[in-house]
């Protein structure tokens, strides 16, 4: 089987499955929806995803002196990036 293809809900990274993408999830779980209501769950799954994403990205840059200054970790950087998901 090819590490690479694409199996289910899972995404392929560096040659290992990653965990499924909750935008994924959310578009299954939407079809037994109306319309309307269906691409409004896609679309708040997807801007949850891209939030968490954004958020794990900006702090990664910051060098650890900045972080420490407003008290985060960089070991804690994905913990708040699910925080923040959560709050949208």
């Amino acid at each position: 089987m090819d590490p690479n293809a694409r199996q289910g809900s899972h995404v392929p990274v560096g040659g290992q499955l990653a965990a499924p993408v909750p935008y994924v999830r959310a578009i299954r779980n939407a079809f037994n929806e109306r319309p309307v209501g269906m691409m409004f769950r896609i679309r708040r799954a997807m801007n949850g995803w891209l939030e968490y994403r954004r958020t794990i990205h900006q702090l990664s840059r910051l060098p650890d002196r900045q972080l420490s200054d407003i008290g985060v970790f960089r070991n804690d950087i994905k913990s708040l990036a699910r925080q923040r998901r959560a709050q949208i």
